[in-house]
This record gives C-alpha cells, sequence and structure tokens, in this order.
C-alpha cells in the first residue's frame, strides 16, 4: 500500500536556488532527523496539542519502519528491550 513511501511524498522537483529545496534534499533533511534520539524524545513545544492514535498510525509506522533503516535502528536503540 505504501511501498516506496518517504515523508517527503507529494513534494514536486524544484530548480534548485537560494529559496527552494529539491526533493533529494529535503530527503537528506528527513532523514537526519532520524539519527538524533532527541527528536524522538523531547516533548512538543509549550502549547502545541498533540494526539496519538496508535490504530490510525501503525500502517504508516510500519511501513516507515520498513522503508526507513536509520529509524528501523532509532526504534530499536529506544524501544525497552525487554
Amino acid at each position: 500500500m505504501f511501498k516506496g513511501f518517504g515523508t517527503w511524498l507529494g513534494l514536486e522537483k524544484t530548480s534548485e536556488d537560494k529559496e527552494s529545496h529539491s526533493v533529494e534534499q529535503e530527503e537528506k533533511v528527513v532523514e537526519a532527523q532520524n539519527e538524533d534520539k532527541r527528536n524522538f524524545l523531547r516533548d512538543p513545544p509549550a502549547g502545541v496539542q498533540f494526539h496519538f492514535d496508535m490504530e490510525q498510525m501503525y500502517p504508516l509506522a510500519a511501513v516507515m519502519l520498513e522503508e526507513d533503516q536509520l529509524l528501523n535502528r532509532m526504534r530499536f536503540d529506544l524501544v525497552p528491550k525487554q
């Protein structure tokens, strides 16, 4: 269903100038976020309303873990072993 999905899905290729980013640049930015544990452990900014629905997000999360090895490794490192 989501094969080949990345969070950059839907971005259009643009000319590479100072004001726009290519899809490849966006992929690198998103992937780099998966290398820093702080991105997964810190609280949302003050005033942000955040609701997580496991049932709704599970299919997408499963595909992202399959497609993104850095994200999969981070999950392995952060989730308790027992």
